[in-house]
């Protein structure tokens, strides 16, 4: 199967510049590669679980987990789902670092432009 991975270095401490595009309607073939920092030091996310909150364009809320693919280094990976891809527009994105059943962390907002497919 084709997928595709967008790579993303988020600090926690300063805004999200970066934009990524993505097609409506994908399914199983798209993925954020996440580096998370904190005044560029990565955040090591040993014992620690993520989610990604997703408001779409016509306003339904997402929440999916993530994957934690290099702790020491801060890495972890989401997959833009069908659902996440479903509407055309900005997709505003944040991505929550947890311990336990309590929220410690979350990046600031970025955005995700979901282009229409013909």
């Amino acid at each position: 199967m084709a997928q595709t991975y967008n790579k993303l270095k988020i600090d926690i401490k300063e805004p999200v510049t970066d934009i990524i595009t993505a097609k409506q309607n994908d399914s199983n073939s798209r993925f954020l590669d996440v580096y998370l920092y904190d005044g560029g030091v990565p955040i090591n996310l040993t014992g620690h679980e993520l989610r990604i909150y997703m408001l779409k364009p016509d306003g339904t809320e997402i929440f999916n987990n993530g994957t934690i693919t290099e702790a020491a280094s801060g890495r972890c990976q989401f997959e833009l789902t069908d659902q996440a891809l479903g509407a055309v527009g900005v997709l505003k994105c944040e991505i929550s670092i947890w311990q336990g059943n309590t929220e410690i962390l979350t990046t600031q907002t970025f955005h995700v432009f979901v282009a229409e497919s013909l």
